[in-house]
C-alpha cells in the first residue's frame, strides 16, 4: 500500500497558522494602544485646570492701573501747560483737554472697582474652593490696595490744581485806568465822562476769565468728589497691612510649634524603637533559658 509523507504540508500549515494568529493579535494590541493613547488624551485635555474667571478680571484691572498711570502723567503735563498760559486763545483748548482726560481717569478708576467687586460677588456665591477663595482674595486685596493708592495720588495732584488755579483767580487783576478814571472825575468836578470802548472789553474780557475760572473750579471740585467717593469704595475691599501682617505672624507661630510637636513626637519613637530591641533580646533569651531548663530536666529524668 503506496503511503505520502505529509508532514512537511503539516508543519507549513502549523507555521501559517500560527502567523495568523500572531498578526491577529498585533492588530488587536495595536488597536488597544491607540485606544489607550487616545483615552489618555482625552483624560489629559480633561484633567487641565480650567483657569477661573477673576484672572480675567485682574488681566483687565492690571490694563485699568497701567492707563491709569499712563493717563495720570499726561494730566500732570496739561496742568502745567494750563497754569502757565495766560489769557490767550489756547488756555480754553487746555481746560477741554483736562476735563476729558480727568473725566477718563475717573471712568478707568470705576470700571476697575467695579471689576473687584465682581469677584467679590463671586466669593459670595460660592463659584470656588477655599484654596482658590483665599488666592482670590490675597489678590482682590493686593489690586485694592495699588488702586486706593492711586486715587489718593490723583486726589492730591486734583486738590493741588485746584488750589493753583484758585490762586491765580484770586490774584491782583490790575485794572489802574479805573483809578485813573475816578481821579480824572474828582479833578472835573464830578463829571461823568464814562468809559471808552477799550476799557469796556477789557472788563469783559475779565469777567469772562473769571466765569470761566469759576466754572474749572466747580469741575475739579466735583472730581475730586467723585475720587472720594471712589477711594472709600476701594478701602471696603482692602483689609489693613498691619492686620495681615498679623495674619502672617500667626500662621508662622502656627508652623515653628506644629513642626517642634513633630521633631520631639519623632525623637519619643526614636527611643522607644531603641528601648524596644533589648527587651525583644532579653525576651528572647530568657525563652531560651527556659527552653534549655525543661530540655536539661528531661535529659537527667
Amino acid at each position: 500500500m503506496a503511503t505520502r509523507d505529509l508532514t512537511r504540508q503539516f508543519l507549513q500549515l502549523r507555521a501559517d497558522e500560527k502567523a495568523k494568529v500572531l498578526r491577529r493579535k498585533n492588530i488587536v494590541s495595536h488597536r488597544e494602544e491607540g485606544n489607550a493613547l487616545i483615552k489618555s488624551a482625552d483624560q489629559e485635555a480633561t484633567s487641565v485646570a480650567i483657569a477661573p474667571g477673576w484672572v480675567d478680571v485682574v488681566n483687565g484691572t492690571n490694563q485699568h492701573v497701567a492707563r491709569i498711570k499712563e493717563m495720570m502723567e499726561k494730566l500732570n503735563k496739561l496742568h502745567t501747560s494750563r497754569l502757565m498760559v495766560r489769557f490767550d486763545g489756547q488756555e480754553s483748548k487746555y481746560e477741554r483737554e483736562i476735563d476729558q482726560l480727568t473725566q477718563d481717569i475717573t471712568d478707568e478708576f470705576r470700571s476697575a472697582e467695579k471689576g473687584l467687586r465682581r469677584m467679590a460677588q463671586s466669593d459670595r456665591n460660592g463659584e470656588f474652593s477655599a484654596a482658590d477663595a483665599k488666592t482670590r482674595q490675597n489678590v482682590q486685596r493686593a489690586l485694592a490696595t495699588q488702586l486706593q493708592t492711586l486715587s489718593g495720588d490723583f486726589r492730591k495732584s486734583q486738590k493741588t490744581y485746584l488750589a493753583r488755579v484758585k490762586n491765580q483767580k484770586e490774584g491782583p487783576v490790575e485794572f489802574d485806568f479805573l483809578a485813573e478814571n475816578d481821579a480824572k472825575q474828582k479833578r472835573r468836578g464830578g463829571a461823568d465822562t464814562g468809559f471808552t470802548q477799550a476799557q469796556i472789553t477789557e472788563v469783559e474780557i475779565a469777567e469772562d476769565v473769571i466765569n470761566e475760572r469759576d466754572q474749572e473750579i466747580q469741575r475739579i471740585a466735583t472730581s475730586i468728589t467723585e475720587l472720594a467717593t471712589i477711594f472709600k469704595e476701594l478701602a471696603v475691599l482692602v483689609i489693613d497691612q498691619g492686620t495681615i501682617l498679623d495674619r502672617i505672624d500667626y500662621n508662622m507661630e502656627q508652623v515653628v510649634e506644629q513642626t517642634e510637636k513633630g521633631i520631639e513626637e519623632l525623637e519619643k519613637a526614636e527611643e522607644t524603637q531603641k528601648n524596644s530591641r533589648p527587651m525583644k533580646c532579653i525576651g528572647l533569651l530568657l525563652v531560651m533559658i527556659f527552653v534549655m531548663t525543661v530540655l536539661l530536666v528531661l535529659k537527667h529524668s
